[in-house]
């Protein structure tokens, strides 16, 4: 059995997800989702559950599904630390994540395991592309047909899905100071690249601050359209449909951009993940997107 102990919003959830998905295929287990610290208070901002838009193979989990998989010492673990491999080992099963660098150990582990961190690399399950991208699926029931249709027609053209991310990452100092934000160059810099590499683009802006951006997205009214009024998993689904991405520094983003099926899309992602260069982020974005 896998437990993956979900923390963070759709994006984090997936990456969460993808991974337990990769060990439960691997093990031929059952994959379950705890979602203990998703209710936890912290200086994060608050989450709900996200998943249950897909149409994942995982169920929730029990605190007996927990003491199964850890026995007894779950009562009173033993912690051990692993400066060199950025894990905290609970028991001989129980991982917490306490760096963003790839673990490759985790795939190599034989019995079942207890899952926390955010795990924030596609090398953990590129490999089961094809099973996450028939899983990571919005469901039909979500989808209503004025989206369907929106989608169907992004796929038709050479649309590009822009992500402008503000939100909690300017009003929560704590995420502030960790994410800061995409700056105007930023998106400047890779919008021209478009323009340059793609004929007649046209530009979509998905953002949680639609009024900023219309201040200072300066383009053309047929070349760029402002997405508004629809639920986040309606915009994940808007984005993901996108020929071409423009990413936010936003796990949210990476994955509308990773399930993009267009064989010759272009994504381009921010080189700084964070504020500090001090934290390794070298697995976070995959080695063929383009940074800027």
């Amino acid at each position: 059995m896998i437990i993956i102990k979900l923390r963070g919003g759709l994006g984090n959830q997936l990456f969460q997800y993808a991974l337990g998905r990769k060990l439960a295929e691997t093990l031929n287990t059952a994959l379950k989702i705890d979602l203990s610290l998703l209710h936890e208070r912290t200086n994060m901002t608050p989450r709900e559950y996200k998943l249950n838009i897909f149409a994942i193979n995982a169920t929730i989990a029990t605190k007996q599904d927990e003491r199964k998989v850890l026995g007894l010492k779950l009562l009173h673990p033993i912690k051990r630390r692993f400066w060199k491999l950025g894990l905290d080992l609970f028991h001989w099963n129980y991982f917490r994540e306490t760096s963003f660098e790839f673990h490759p150990e985790l795939l190599q582990h034989k019995g079942s395991m207890v899952l926390e961190g955010y795990w924030q690399s596609e090398d953990y399950f590129k490999d089961i592309r094809p099973l996450l991208l028939k899983e990571l699926t919005v469901k039909e029931s979500f989808v209503s047909s004025e989206i369907r249709l929106q989608s169907q027609h992004l796929q038709q053209h050479e649309s590009i899905a822009i992500h402008v991310r503000r939100g909690d990452y300017i009003a929560n100092p704590t995420v502030n100071q960790l994410f800061g934000i995409c700056t105007l160059e930023y998106y400047d810099n890779a919008i021209n690249w478009m323009k340059q590499h793609i004929q007649h683009p046209t530009f979509y802006i998905f953002s949680d601050d639609t009024d900023w951006c219309k201040t200072h997205f300066k383009m053309p009214s047929n070349e760029i359209n402002f997405i508004t009024g629809n639920k986040d998993y309606e915009d994940f689904l808007l984005m993901s449909s996108c020929r071409h991405q423009i990413i936010a520094n936003s796990s949210f983003s990476w994955w509308a951009a990773w399930l993009n099926q267009n064989q010759n899309k272009h994504i381009i992602a921010p080189k700084n993940w964070f504020v500090s260069s001090k934290l390794n982020t070298s697995h976070v974005v995959p080695a063929e997107w383009i940074r800027f």
